[in-house]
């Protein structure tokens, strides 16, 4: 007995993967969030950073910003406008994108690296937020991976390389609906998983007034969070039910909102929307009639449209 007393104790055998997870990613939470925060940033600024520095203006796919900067009644009154006008020129069942577009036109103005940025920082946080909700089940370095391979697939080229996509703000939305759901399965205080099973309601809302594509994740990943929390008795049966009850009616009405789509083509005539008997086909009229700040990086890039 003295000689089990006084034997040393062995170490307990690690794998090799739950080693690594262990020395990259440590037990605290907080501290995993950071890292993988970090790490998301870098990578989506090592695939999409490189056009904030390189960034131009482009005539043909950046006309709706030159419509907002370049509103006569102002960038948040003209959308206003254009949703009470019938004759408005705004695409129909995006409200929430049109709101988001006005308030990033009044943040970054003209500087179109700014613009770039905003998609950097778009991607970098949908990357976190599938890195985080995967890292739950798979440990750190295998959700990693997984992370990497979403962010090389070939579909993201044309969203991230434009300022126009609504799937922009779509990423980040559904991102923060992610991060909302894991809140609500996974958060220890019961009145922390409340908060996020409001705030993914909102979250829905906000999808589904981006585009009339995003509807359906927006309404089925709201109602299955929101019944899977209540099923397990992770939030009240009412804050799920209320939530719900109100997310869907703001969405329903939403989409009952028909707002008539354009006149016109713009890649045709980018110019009908600011004057009433257009440009006829010359583009270089908008130079005229944008902001004098933003003139020099339209003019030195006009050559290349």
């Amino acid at each position: 007995m003295d000689q089990l007393a006084r034997a040393k104790p062995q170490p307990v055998y690690m794998p090799p993967r739950a080693w690594a997870d262990r020395l990259l990613f440590p037990r605290s939470g907080i501290t995993n969030l950071v890292l993988i925060a970090a790490i998301s940033t870098v990578f989506s600024f090592l695939l999409t950073g490189r056009q904030i520095f390189a960034a131009r203006w482009g005539l043909i796919d950046d006309h709706e910003t030159f419509e907002l900067l370049a509103a006569p009644d102002g960038i948040f009154g003209h959308v206003l406008a254009a949703l009470s006008n019938p004759h408005q020129t705004l695409r129909s069942n995006r409200p929430v994108y049109y709101a988001l577009k006005a308030l990033q036109a009044a943040l970054f103005g003209s500087d179109v690296r700014l613009w770039y940025l905003r998609n950097t920082v778009c991607f970098a946080f949908f990357l976190s937020s599938i890195w985080w909700i995967t890292a739950r089940s798979l440990g750190g370095w295998l959700s990693g991976a997984i992370t990497a391979m979403i962010a090389l697939l070939p579909l993201w080229a044309d969203v991230w390389s434009r300022l126009g996509p609504s799937e922009i703000e779509g990423a980040a939305v559904i991102a923060a609906m992610i991060f909302c759901a894991d809140a609500v399965m996974f958060f220890e205080g019961r009145r922390a998983r409340s908060v996020g099973a409001v705030l993914l309601a909102i979250a829905a809302v906000m999808l589904a007034g981006l585009k009339e594509t995003f509807l359906p994740a927006a309404a089925g990943g709201l109602v299955f969070v929101l019944g899977l929390g209540a099923a397990m008795r992770r939030i009240p049966v009412s804050v799920a039910i209320g939530s719900a009850v109100v997310s869907l009616s703001l969405i329903t009405l939403q989409e009952g909102v028909r707002i008539r789509p354009r006149r016109m083509d713009l890649h045709v005539d980018p110019c009908e929307v600011l004057f009433d008997d257009g440009c006829r086909g010359d583009s270089s009229c908008l130079l005229l009639a944008l902001p004098m700040d933003i003139h020099r990086p339209l003019a030195g890039n006009i050559g290349n449209v």
